[in-house]
């Protein structure tokens, strides 16, 4: 899946029939992708930490053993949400200490961050209906001009990141496990 597939659903849901081929071509809806598709990619990913696309990488930085961690500058621009983590895994309190790195006062504690990926192809499935859903929200009225299409593709965009944060925190029932809300439900209706 490439940006221009990103891009092309999120048109398609939008009930536009045209086409993106090219995100430089000088039509109306090639200029709305190429100027949104970064926000919405960035919106999304960095809604949560995305399994498969989130780091846990401490550095130490020749500090002495018992010393502050650092994490270097390769967290600055790139990372969409950066998290300290304590070592048992509870969120940690950060301490700017200089523009260039973040220092942490707990040994051993590391930073959990949501990288800027801009290929599609490695994000999860749900992450890609979402980018695309929020695409489409962003370009709905410029496109169509109806504030309702505007307003539906909106609330399309949070159930698709709804669905996807779900999904990404294992919130879904699988693997035969009965739910009983769902059966109270059923059992309600009849």
């Amino acid at each position: 899946m490439t940006t221009l597939d990103i891009c092309n659903m999120a048109l398609s849901s939008l009930g536009h029939e045209r086409r993106v081929t090219d995100l430089a071509a000088q039509t109306k809806e090639a200029a709305l992708c190429s100027t949104w598709i970064n926000a919405a990619r960035q919106s999304v990913l960095g809604a949560a930490f995305w399994p498969g696309l989130a780091r846990v990488s401490p550095e130490q930085d020749g500090e002495p053993d018992g010393a502050f961690w650092r994490y270097p500058a390769p967290c600055r621009g790139r990372a969409l949400r950066l998290e300290a983590r304590a070592p048992d895994g509870a969120p940690a309190d950060i301490a700017a200490q200089d523009g260039r790195s973040l220092l942490l006062g707990i040994p051993r504690a590391s930073f959990r961050t949501m990288p800027d990926c801009e290929d599609p192809e490695e994000w999860p499935p749900a992450v890609r209906d979402a980018v695309a859903a929020e695409l489409a929200a962003r370009v709905a009225y410029a496109l169509t001009g109806q504030r309702n299409t505007a307003a539906d593709a909106r609330e399309a965009a949070r159930g698709a990141l709804s669905r996807a944060r779900a999904d990404a925190a294992n919130l879904t029932r699988r693997h035969g496990e009965r739910n009983r809300y769902a059966d109270a439900r059923l059992e309600g209706a009849t």
